[in-house]
């Protein structure tokens, strides 16, 4: 998808200020189900953009449950919808995507049979219009990793700044699962969400003993450089949303996440 329609895309449809809003599911139990996707979609190698679809299918479900059909979930349906998720993003995103009798026995554990995953599935199938292709914060990721690495090569970056920038990717996407799995991150666009992971990346890695080089300071440098340059892109575009102040919050929010050394999140 190219980058013009991914934010066409994204603008119109990913943007969900509070997907709980009017419904008896409280953030406590979104945020352990999330949790718990991340585990599953690991332990049976679905494929990364699988996962962050699922989440999306799943914060979409709920959220057009109470504008179209008007009903109001609580938390004793959030595990049915969260495999239902899995299931639809694999079959969507995997060459071999998981068997809905697997998902019953294996995930599931037998407390939702197969025939309920089917039907389940229609029901999903039918809200969405039968459309599930969503924009994910794992696309605007893959678009600032390549448009941040094309940039620093075409600047002349080095081999060595080529690998702390993998270790700076690493560590975004890491950040982006966890605000993902955070309801109060739903009001922030992914392009925002996801340029803002890199940066508190970039910081994270400033304070890397770990990870520490005669050049990491400046490569920090460089690649903060080409990050206020990827914002101010975005700013001039005009859109709606005010996305400096956003940017501003969001790395508020992963600075708040870091209760645990640096060092333990960048390997």
């Amino acid at each position: 998808m190219e980058y013009a329609n991914l934010k066409t895309s994204a603008d119109g449809s990913a943007f969900m200020e509070n997907p709980l809003k009017g419904h008896d599911v409280t953030k406590e139990y979104r945020t352990k189900m999330m949790d718990w996707m991340v585990e599953v979609c690991t332990s049976f190698r679905c494929t990364p953009r699988a996962y962050f679809l699922a989440t999306q299918i799943f914060d979409k479900y709920i959220f057009q449950c109470g504008q179209k059909s008007f009903r109001v979930l609580s938390n004793k349906d959030v595990h049915c919808i969260g495999i239902t998720a899995m299931y639809l993003s694999s079959k969507y995103e995997d060459i071999y995507p998981l068997h809905s009798k697997i998902v019953s026995d294996k995930i599931a554990h037998r407390a939702i049979s197969a025939k309920d995953i089917l039907k389940k599935e229609e029901d999903f199938l039918r809200i969405f219009d039968f459309q599930i292709d969503f924009v994910t914060h794992f696309d605007f990721y893959q678009v600032y990793d390549d448009k941040l690495m094309r940039e620093l090569r075409r600047k002349g970056e080095k081999a060595e700044g080529e690998k702390q920038f993998k270790l700076v990717t690493q560590m975004a996407l890491f950040l982006i699962k966890m605000s993902i799995q955070n309801v109060d991150f739903c009001k922030y666009l992914p392009s925002v969400v996801c340029l803002a992971a890199f940066q508190a990346s970039v910081n994270m890695l400033k304070k890397s003993k770990q990870h520490q080089s005669p050049g990491t300071q400046d490569f920090c440098q460089r690649l903060s450089s080409e990050i206020s340059t990827t914002i101010r892109e975005e700013l001039e575009k005009g859109k709606t949303f005010d996305q400096d102040r956003h940017f501003k919050l969001v790395l508020e929010g992963y600075s708040n996440m870091q209760s645990r050394p640096v060092d333990c999140y960048i390997k």
